[in-house]
């Protein structure tokens, strides 16, 4: 989106930037674009990505505005940042749930394993019963490439979560 009232399709390669924003820096120029499968309405008038782009810009009611829509020329990657309906405690909480389910599956397969039973039996010494339990349990821990998976998975999500609400806080209430 730009402001103004006609423009072509080479108006929206983004002008030499000269002030700093949030995340642009003097003299570095980006062009900030929106990925959907499918487009969604805001209102009658306006999709809910020309609605972002108007608050974005910080436009008002009157204002000239043109939209243009892009479509990739080449494969790429995209930053997935829509984060906007999930809250970090719900990933915080994933790890609790993963982490009792782990406990319970760790604990499943040490009483399931009769061989280690008798071998935990023939040990008379509580210390040394202990340390063959403790050596087990991590043992079935990093033989299952699943959790370290998991856990980076859920990590970068959190950080993703809390980078986006950094993005989406307002920086100036009033202009």
């Amino acid at each position: 989106m730009v402001r103004e009232k006609d423009c072509n399709e080479d108006r929206f390669i983004p002008l030499p930037n000269k002030t700093q924003n949030r995340w642009n820096p003097p003299g570095k120029t980006y062009l900030y674009l929106s990925y959907g499968s499918e487009e969604q309405p805001f209102n009658d008038d306006l999709s809910l990505t020309e609605y972002i782009c108007l608050l974005e810009c910080r436009t008002t009611f009157g204002d000239d505005c043109c939209f243009a829509r892009f479509e990739p020329q080449t494969k790429g990657r995209i930053l997935d940042l829509s984060y906007n309906d999930v809250k970090l405690e719900d990933y915080r909480n994933q790890i609790s749930v993963y982490q009792n389910d782990l406990e319970q599956s760790i604990l499943n397969k040490l009483i399931s394993d009769t061989k280690f039973i008798e071998q935990i039996k023939r040990l008379n010494n509580k210390h040394k019963q202990e340390k063959l339990v403790n050596s087990r349990i991590k043992e079935i821990y990093y033989s299952d490439y699943s959790t370290k998976s998991f856990l980076n998975k859920n990590i970068a999500k959190q950080l993703l979560k809390m980078i986006c609400q950094s993005i989406y806080t307002r920086v100036d209430e009033v202009s």
